[in-house]
C-alpha cells in the first residue's frame, strides 16, 4: 500500500519547498493578503496529507478502523487500496502520525494560552498606566465606576460647545429643568 507513503512524501515536499518559494518570491510584499491565504492553504494541505496518511495507515493496520473508514464505500474501493495485506510499517506509521497530531494540538493550545495571557497582561498594564477618565474614582474598575458615578454620560453632537468627539456628564438625578422656570 503505497498511498500513505505517497501522501507523506507529498506533505513533506510541500512543507519543505513552499516556504522557500514564498520567501524568494517578490509578490508577497505587494499582496500580503494573498500570501497569507497561500500560506494557510499550504499548511492545510500538509495537515491534510498527514491526516489522510494516518487514516489509511490505520485502516491498513487494523480491521476495526478499516470497517469504520470504508463502511459506505463499495468493495472495489477497498480492493483498490489493497488493504488486505498490511505491511509492518502501517501500525507504526499510524501511531507516529497520531502522536504527531496530539503533539501539534498540544503546542497550538499552549501558544493560544500564552497569547491570551500576554494580552491579559498588556491590558492589565494599560489599566494601571492609563489616567482616570472624568467621573472615575481611584481604585475602581473602569466600567463599574461609571455605574457608581453621579449623572449619566450624554453624547454631544458635532456642533455642541463641548467638542466634536466628547461627551458631558448630565445632572445626577431628577427631571430636566424647564426653560424659564425658577428654582
Amino acid at each position: 500500500m503505497m498511498v500513505p507513503v505517497a501522501l507523506l512524501l507529498l506533505g513533506a515536499l510541500t512543507a519543505v519547498l513552499a516556504p522557500r518559494m514564498l520567501a524568494r518570491a517578490d509578490w508577497p510584499e505587494r499582496e500580503p493578503v494573498v500570501a497569507l491565504w497561500m500560506w494557510q492553504c499550504v499548511v492545510a494541505g500538509v495537515l491534510l496529507c498527514c491526516a489522510l496518511s494516518m487514516a489509511l495507515s490505520a485502516a491498513a493496520a487494523w480491521q476495526a478502523v478499516r470497517g469504520h473508514l470504508f463502511a459506505p464505500a463499495p468493495h472495489a474501493v477497498v480492493e483498490a487500496y489493497a488493504l488486505q495485506a498490511p505491511g509492518p510499517w502501517a501500525a507504526a506509521t499510524a501511531v507516529t502520525l497520531a502522536c504527531g497530531g496530539v503533539w501539534t494540538a498540544a503546542m497550538l493550545t499552549r501558544e493560544i494560552a500564552q497569547a491570551r495571557a500576554r494580552r491579559a497582561g498588556r491590558r492589565a498594564e494599560l489599566l494601571v498606566r492609563a489616567p482616570l477618565l472624568p467621573g472615575e474614582e481611584p481604585g475602581a474598575e473602569g466600567s463599574s465606576s461609571w455605574s457608581r458615578a453621579p449623572g449619566r454620560l450624554v453624547a454631544a453632537g458635532p456642533g455642541a460647545p463641548t467638542g466634536h468627539h466628547h461627551g458631558r456628564l448630565a445632572p445626577p438625578e431628577g427631571p430636566p429643568a424647564r426653560r424659564g422656570a425658577r428654582p
